[in-house]
């Protein structure tokens, strides 16, 4: 498999940097697409790391700790454009691209391929409106397209950090993004216009591509030790996670500042 990565972050230096850094111990020579969105501390990091960069101003007031890409209308196509153009330069020569995000980890090379054309998380299932109004697009009339059908969810969404996605089929999809009647879907379920795993999945499902759950992904297991919101909610190691390629959710390094790790520019 040819991978590479697009990976936005921003305001979080040691979580992007030890991402990298673990990610090019498996990975050393990927193409990865790196979008700092409103800090200006990730450059170094890039260069360290030898990725792609590009800066963008700061996409909202409330975005550093939101959790959300879209933080004004029509974000979700400004950061589509984004994974565009990295489609079309960076990650040119490469068949399958990774959502890289600071709370992704990658711990092996990809030893179970993708079934899908976008493949990811068990995820949330859509509202009921929109699952009907998918299911109704294809003539679908029965059940065949639930959230574990081999053929592709309908139901569901799970392009959360980690997920892997074809490149070319993404590029006709945002090549054909004006087709998408985004107000007339907000109705049904917000969420494709909200936030990112959501409007990923349901793209690939709109336009006919397949979405569903990749069995070299996983969740981070806390298994209930420690506080979310500091180191010790994040202690148990990598060995006790299952054994996949990446594991999504693990924001150990979100609770570390610059000089409580040795960072090496």
């Amino acid at each position: 498999m040819k991978i590479g990565a697009f990976y936005q972050s921003g305001h979080k230096l040691v979580a992007c940097y030890k991402a990298l850094e673990q990610l090019r111990k498996v990975y050393p020579n990927i193409p990865v697409a790196l979008y700092e969105d409103g800090s200006k501390i990730l450059e170094q990091v890039a260069k360290k790391f030898n990725c792609d960069y590009k800066w963008i101003e700061q996409q909202g007031t409330n975005h550093p700790t939101s959790g959300r890409v879209f933080v004004k209308e029509g974000g979700q196509i400004d950061w589509l454009r984004r994974i565009y153009d990295a489609c079309l330069t960076t990650l040119k020569d490469v068949e399958w691209v990774v959502h890289y995000e600071d709370d992704v980890w990658c711990r092996f090379e990809i030893t179970k391929p993708p079934k899908f054309d976008i493949s990811g998380a068990n995820g949330p299932l859509y509202t009921n409106e929109l699952y009907s109004y998918l299911k109704n697009r294809f003539d679908v009339y029965d059940e065949s397209r639930h959230h574990w059908s081999e053929n592709g969810s309908l139901q569901s969404y799970g392009a959360c950090g980690g997920a892997i996605f074809n490149r070319e089929k993404f590029i006709y999809i945002f090549e054909n993004i004006d087709k998408v009647p985004w107000d007339y879907i907000y109705k049904l379920d917000t969420r494709p216009i909200e936030w990112c795993d959501a409007t990923l999945s349901f793209l690939f499902q709109y336009f006919g591509f397949t979405s569903g759950v990749w069995e070299d992904w996983a969740q981070y297991d806390s298994k209930n030790i420690g506080n979310w919101w500091d180191k010790s909610g994040w202690s148990v190691p990598m060995e006790e996670q299952p054994n996949v390629a990446f594991i999504h959710a693990y924001k150990h390094y979100y609770c570390y500042k610059p000089e409580d790790i040795e960072i090496d520019f």
